[in-house]
């Protein structure tokens, strides 16, 4: 796919597409001149911008606004259903990309979509049902499923450190340290440039990472341990205080 994306709009104001990937597959990074809700029918993806990464499990989709410069990492095995949307359909959709829910009527509403014709004919039926998944897409709260990254050369670098490191415990004075910085003024830097303190990210980073290797079928076991938590209990208090549940109930209602 070319960095421009997309040669041209679709010829209705909503299109639906399914396209297969194999585990690592990635699409490079690209845009579109409309607006895109990535879907997993199954499998993870996670998709990044230059504001940061938003891991995408079943049940979960990505918005991302047109002309969004973005790449789709396939973490496991995926079923992509996306939803182009021409942006005039879509009025009061967000101009920052953000993860929303997919319930299981928008979920029955895009799979019928793809048994449609393609472009759908106007003034009958068809044109009713795409008109109702466009309804049904609900820009609500949200989830917390995006990790923002630092602007900043030594916050990117100490970002990506614990990228590759999860489970490191070291506390922010020793960060602070290992990065010639006070632990006050790094607190306030990756406030400002992210958002969230530095505990609070490094709590985001571990969760998505958790998702990841869920989906690739490691045990709950071996995430917790993979990721630093001091039990497997403590890994999931700490899902379900990000999500609403249990990692195995998570995935199977999903």
């Amino acid at each position: 796919m070319s960095r421009t994306g997309q040669r041209r709009f679709p010829q209705r104001p909503v299109a639906v597409f399914a396209l297969d990937f194999a585990q690592g597959a990635r699409t490079g990074t690209h845009a579109h001149p409309f607006g895109q809700l990535v879907h997993a029918a199954a499998g993870v993806m996670r998709v990044r911008t230059a504001r940061g990464a938003w891991i995408v499990p079943p049940g979960r989709a990505v918005w991302i606004p047109a002309a969004l410069e973005h790449e789709v990492e396939m973490l496991s095995s995926v079923a992509l259903r996306t939803v182009y949307v021409v942006p005039a359909a879509l009025p009061g959709a967000p101009r920052e990309a953000c993860v929303v829910a997919v319930t299981p009527l928008l979920r029955e509403l895009i799979l019928e979509a793809l048994r449609r014709p393609r472009p759908y004919p106007l003034g009958g039926a068809d044109e009713r049902l795409f008109q109702v998944l466009l309804d049904n897409v609900l820009f609500g709260a949200a989830l917390p499923l995006h990790l923002p990254g630092p602007r900043s050369a030594h916050l990117v670098a100490l970002a990506a450190r614990l990228q590759r490191t999860p489970a490191d415990t070291r506390t922010l004075a020793a960060w602070a340290e290992l990065t010639g910085s006070s632990a006050r003024t790094l607190a306030r830097e990756f406030r400002r440039e992210t958002g969230l303190s530095f505990g609070a990210w490094r709590a985001q980073l571990r969760l998505l990472r958790a998702l990841e290797l869920l989906a690739r079928k490691r045990s709950v076991t071996e995430v917790a341990l993979a990721l630093g938590y001091e039990s497997t209990s403590a890994f999931i208090h700490a899902f379900r205080r990000h999500l609403g549940t249990t990692p195995a109930r998570y995935f199977a209602e999903r």
